[in-house]
């Protein structure tokens, strides 16, 4: 009489059972198996998923910080590079968990907005820094921050918004609405002399400005960056001003923003003169509005 096994695997285990048999005549042992199947892991409970989001948060948080904090052009390439790879490591690991039924969706949304972020703070770029038309050089680095903190309220806006109406508390590193740019404007009073060097003279020079926007003129001896004075007209305003002497010419500015520490506008400068000679032994007239009608002719010049 020969012995046959019969194994089953239940659950996982292994049994083994012993069934006496009659002779089989050399016939092999027969075995059977049943085959197992792992569970699909468990969706997380609530409160876990909301400690993986808080831990998400934290993340971005710190390497959000470290761009804000970033005092050149140098320091804001590395913690920019620095944001990325968090929110790239972010992604993967939201991608790995099994969040609550009820947020399946807004989850996978949210793990692509993450690559959507990652994207757009990858590209943010430091504008070149060259002088605007006044001369001033604009700081690249304000702009770029502003730009990386826009990357991140469009994450929250769009792709975390589904989770916080699930009554998730997510997106705490997310910048408040960026303000409204307020421009300034600052101006000097009309008739004002913003500078003034040298001796003083008998000429006059009475200044009509017909035009909208503001001008500083300067009467010129030599170097229109040392004039003999230099005085402010509002737009469609005049003024007259005195003490003028030897020939000279007429330069003349005009912009937006006056600048008293420079003497200058700051933004949508223009730089002209007058291209005929004042003589100091004559009061003139000028009038800064274009017309037909006018006898005096006008040229470009470089800043001043």
């Amino acid at each position: 009489m020969e012995t046959s096994f019969l194994v089953r695997v239940v659950a996982g285990v292994a049994v083994g059972l012993v069934v006496v048999a009659g002779c089989s005549g050399g016939a092999d042992p027969v075995v059977a198996t049943t085959a197992t199947t792992s569970s699909s892991p468990s969706p997380l409970a609530s409160a876990d998923y909301q400690a993986a989001l808080t831990k998400f948060d934290e993340a971005v948080r710190v390497g959000l910080d470290k761009a804000h904090a970033a005092g050149s052009n140098a320091d804001f390439g590395t913690a920019q590079q620095e944001l990325v790879v968090v929110l790239d490591k972010q992604t993967t690991a939201l991608r790995a968990l099994v969040p609550p039924t009820v947020v399946a969706a807004a989850h996978t949304s949210m793990t692509s907005g993450l690559v959507v972020a990652s994207t757009g703070v990858r590209g943010v770029s430091l504008a070149a820094e060259v002088p605007n038309s006044c001369g001033i050089t604009v700081p690249a680095l304000p702009d770029a921050k502003k730009a990386v903190d826009q990357q991140l309220r469009d994450l929250g806006q769009v792709y975390l918004t589904p989770l916080t109406a699930a009554g998730f508390q997510v997106g705490s590193f997310v910048p408040p609405p960026a303000p409204a740019e307020v421009l300034e404007e600052r101006r000097a009073d009309n008739g004002q002399v913003v500078l003034r060097n040298g001796g003083q003279g008998p000429g006059t020079l009475d200044i009509t400005n017909g035009s909208a926007g503001d001008v500083a003129v300067s009467v010129v001896s030599g170097d229109p960056s040392n004039p003999q004075l230099m005085v402010y007209v509002q737009g469609s305003s005049s003024t007259s001003v005195g003490g003028i002497s030897g020939d000279y010419e007429v330069y003349f500015k005009s912009g937006t923003d006056w600048d008293a520490g420079r003497n200058g506008f700051t933004r949508d400068c223009s730089y002209q003169k007058f291209d005929d000679l004042f003589t100091g032994d004559s009061d003139w007239s000028i009038d800064l509005q274009a017309t037909p009608a006018g006898n005096a002719s006008t040229s470009d010049v470089p800043a001043f």
